[in-house]
């Protein structure tokens, strides 16, 4: 190349700007495990994905889910999304393209967002001597990762959410530019209907009670009680009312331990889910809002409650007193579902077909606060 040639070059670049020649900046829909969905361009309802064992149906493909609008979603968080989509900068957004989906789904709604930025090449850490092994948590919550890759600047977990096909979702609108601070104010509601009944007059729990706060119907049965495991001292069952396959009445049946297959694996999550949805049902969790629990956490015991074959006292439990079993499958809604008896649900007159019961303790947390 000449060097007037290279001169002409160069003084193009230099007033490109000036004449409307930069470059526009690529809007991205989809990356690093975040989408926008409905809306055009920059703006649409977030949706979320994960490899998580309980959050998609096929093991080690992602599955998309939307994220519902508990009111703790704000524009720092609506920051993080864009950047994870190569924005600079974010806010919450409200559309009526974004704020419900328009099609029924089987997507697990995301809740609560929780995002670390990643420390690139971090220095190496202090040597100290070894220690133990740290025993498992008593509770831990149910949650998975969004599914970034190792480049993405960070790194997010997840929580199940409280909505249900209606939404309301978070929508976002993202930029390359600053954006004034006022977000558009959300549509205005229609008059909601009237409420439901509480979801926890449909479940009964079993077992000791742990705190004033827990929900406890009666203490286990004599005949469940296992010391040595806990069993009774710290860990219960539950029953749900569901209609009787004998005659269609509301009958109150235990629910079940699940091992109907040899993966482990799907099984511990299957569990894990149930207890999860169970405890939450029990405590009506959540509640926006309104005050209440804040957070409800479960853990499954490793002993499971083995069905007796009769009572032997007044206070035992009978299994020949008993008109209906319930069994969690898994899939379905898994952990988006509200009460167990919305989940992939087996009932039967026989007894459980593992011969336990699910055995598990719910803790709630705590009380939520109406925000000003």
């Amino acid at each position: 190349m000449n060097l007037g040639l290279l001169v002409a070059v160069l003084l193009v670049l230099q007033v490109a700007p000036d004449l409307g020649l930069a470059q526009t900046p690529r809007e991205y829909r989809y990356k690093n495990g975040i989408r926008l969905a409905g809306d055009t361009g920059t703006k649409g309802r977030l949706e979320v994905s994960s490899i998580d064992a309980w959050f998609t149906d096929v093991p080690g493909k992602a599955s998309w889910s939307p994220v519902c609008d508990t009111g703790d979603f704000g524009d720092a968080d609506a920051t993080i999304m864009c950047k994870l989509l190569d924005y600079t900068y974010g806010r919450k957004f409200y559309s009526k393209y974004t704020s419900a989906l328009r099609s029924q789904t089987d997507a697990r709604y995301v809740g609560r967002i929780i995002c670390e930025e990643k420390i690139f090449n971090p220095p190496p850490p202090a040597r100290s001597p070894p220690s133990r092994a740290r025993s498992r948590s008593l509770f831990r919550p149910l949650q998975a990762t969004i599914n970034t890759p190792t480049a993405s600047p960070y790194t997010c977990r997840i929580r199940p959410g409280p909505c249900d096909n209606n939404g309301p979702f978070v929508g976002i609108e993202c930029s390359h530019f600053p954006m004034d601070n006022a977000s558009p104010p959300p549509p205005s509601p229609p008059a909601p209907p009237p409420s439901p009944p509480a979801v926890s007059n449909f479940i009964r729990f079993y077992g000791p009670q742990m705190t004033w706060t827990s929900n406890v119907f009666a203490g286990l049965e004599p005949n469940l009680v296992n010391e040595d495991a806990l069993v009774g001292i710290v860990y219960g069952r539950f029953e749900v009312q569901v209609a009787s396959p004998v005659d269609g009445r509301l009958v109150w049946a235990p629910l079940c331990y699940y091992n109907d297959t040899a993966d482990a694996l799907y099984v511990g999550n299957t569990l894990m889910t149930t207890a999860d949805v169970a405890c939450q049902q029990l405590h009506d969790w959540p509640k926006q809002f309104d005050g209440g629990i804040a957070l409800v956490m479960v853990q499954v015991s490793d002993t499971q409650i083995t069905i007796p074959s009769a009572a032997y006292g007044e206070d035992d439990f009978d299994p020949k007193k008993v008109a209906a079993w319930v069994t969690v499958l898994g899939g379905g809604l898994g952990a988006s579902a509200r009460k167990v008896q919305d989940m992939n649900i087996a009932i039967s007159s026989t007894p459980c077909k593992s011969g336990a019961l699910l055995t598990a303790v719910c803790q709630p947390f705590g009380e939520r606060h109406r925000r000003n």
